[in-house]
């Protein structure tokens, strides 16, 4: 009997895609972007996704739209949006694309030539803390004044705030704001030597010397939200953008993380601004998301019917996705005789299990993932992490890595799957610290693995009977 390394490859993939590779990637030929383009797979799956995002955006150049993309962690959503901000900005990388799909090239002759700013914001980046509105703006503003566009101007408060009290506030009081300063920590410093040192603190005293000084400014430090806009489309038509698209990463995450309630409803509310906001703007706005918005907190109703209203909530990464990208990038079959010893597998497992429903195609496609793999895979996806998803876990449990101890299927014969239990020894590190899964971990360790050679005598049924164990329990 062949074994599974003589049936199939299992060729070099980054398990984890990253979207601030492609923000801080200088030059359009770096090779990290050319990687990025080849290895991407357009499934059934991505070729919708991109179809309704860029036909909005090239065939409503004056109505821009919110859009959700929902998948497990893994399951590629970081791929898609750093693939997307490629293609709104570098004319080359269509043709990574358009080669596998040909129905896209549409979109692609309508956007090369037209200029997009294109903001990414990779949320794990930033603290549970950081209001959502102020990371929008403060990525806009660095966005403007990347090496691409070298547009200099201040949209987040912050960089106004300092812009306006350096204009109006330090030619008349300058001495008075030193010595303050120095009051407040040491002789040794200054306003210019505090800001360069930490502009949230040149901030913080700036706003309690004017609390104590200066009562009577007749104008504002800070910009009101609506100014901000007017102020980033007035921009736009300055320096000849055809619109901005905001993609937003690990979106639910942040929301979840949100210290309160309080917190949690002011991001929401901003991003039902941003859907109000982009329907009269050329502005397209994207987060992904581990599950739909409204599993993602305790969002106010009037605030959710309010961001449903305004994003498209029906993209989706799904099980087909990963069905798709298994066959197409994750494994390789090594030609037709490769393919008999499959369909002869299929056979083996067809008679002992006739209830199973997957046809030799479908079996074809994933092997040699076990179909019931897939499913459990798919009702257990609070043990995915940004480091450890769905293709993580089929690229390692197959080809294994000796770091990580994982131990690969690649020398066992080819009818033996990747089954379902290999779930409850990738993520077990996840499964015993989640407090309310924990003690299934426990209970696994403390009797199970005990108790189950007392039982059985047999080395096989040992094994048999602890793979079933974690079967039950995930």
């Amino acid at each position: 009997m062949p074994k599974i390394s003589d049936i199939i490859e299992v060729p070099p993939v980054k398990t984890v895609i990253e979207l601030a590779t492609v923000r801080d990637s200088e030059g359009e030929s770096a090779e990290q972007l050319t990687e990025l383009l080849e290895t991407f797979v357009v499934t059934d799956d991505i070729e919708k996704n991109l179809s309704v995002v860029l036909d909005r955006v090239a065939n409503h150049p004056d109505a821009g739209m919110g859009f959700f993309l929902t998948g497990n962690f893994g399951s590629g959503k970081s791929h898609f949006l750093s693939v997307l901000s490629l293609l709104l900005q570098h004319p080359w990388a269509w043709k990574h694309i358009t080669s596998q799909c040909q129905g896209l090239s549409q979109y692609g002759e309508k956007l090369r030539e037209r200029k997009f700013l294109v903001v990414q914001v990779p949320l794990l980046e930033y603290r549970k803390t950081d209001p959502l509105e102020d990371i929008f703006w403060n990525s806009v503003e660095d966005t403007l004044a990347s090496s691409k566009h070298r547009i200099f101007e201040p949209m987040a408060q912050s960089s106004y705030f300092i812009q306006q009290f350096e204009k109006y506030i330090m030619p008349a009081h300058s001495r008075e704001v030193n010595n303050f300063i120095q009051g407040k920590l040491s002789a040794k410093y200054t306003w210019q030597g505090l800001r360069q040192e930490s502009v949230e603190d040149a901030i913080l005293f700036a706003q309690e010397f004017l609390k104590l000084n200066a009562t009577g400014i007749p104008f504002r430090l800070t910009l009101p939200r609506q100014k901000t806009w007017d102020k980033l489309m007035a921009l736009l038509k300055e320096h000849q953008f055809a619109g901005v698209v905001v993609l937003m990463d690990e979106l639910s995450e942040f929301l979840r993380s949100k210290p309160d309630t309080r917190a949690l409803n002011e991001d929401t509310r901003f991003l039902q601004f941003l859907g109000e906001k982009s329907i009269h703007s050329p502005v397209w706005i994207m987060g992904a998301l581990q599950e739909a918005i409204e599993r993602t907190g305790d969002i106010s109703q009037a605030t959710f019917n309010k961001i449903k209203d305004r994003y498209q909530r029906n993209l989706e990464l799904s099980a087909r996705h990963i069905r798709e990208l298994i066959d197409r990038r994750l494994i390789r079959k090594k030609g037709p005789e490769a393919i008999s010893a499959i369909k002869a597998a299929y056979r083996v497992l067809k008679n002992g299990f006739a209830h199973l429903k997957i046809s030799e195609d479908e079996f074809i496609q994933i092997y040699p993932v076990h179909p019931e793999t897939l499913e459990l895979l798919d009702v257990n996806t609070t043990f995915f992490s940004q480091r450890r998803g769905v293709v993580d876990f089929i690229h390692y449990q197959i080809k294994g890595d000796p770091i990580r101890h994982i131990e690969g299927i690649m020398d066992e014969d080819s009818v033996q799957l990747l089954t379902p239990d290999r779930i409850f020894d990738h993520f077990s590190f996840r499964i015993r610290e989640m407090v309310n899964i924990s003690a299934y971990y426990q209970i696994y360790r403390d009797y199970f693995e005990k108790r189950i050679p007392r039982i059985f005598d047999d080395e096989q049924d040992q094994k048999y009977a602890l793979k079933l164990i974690k079967i039950l329990m995930l």
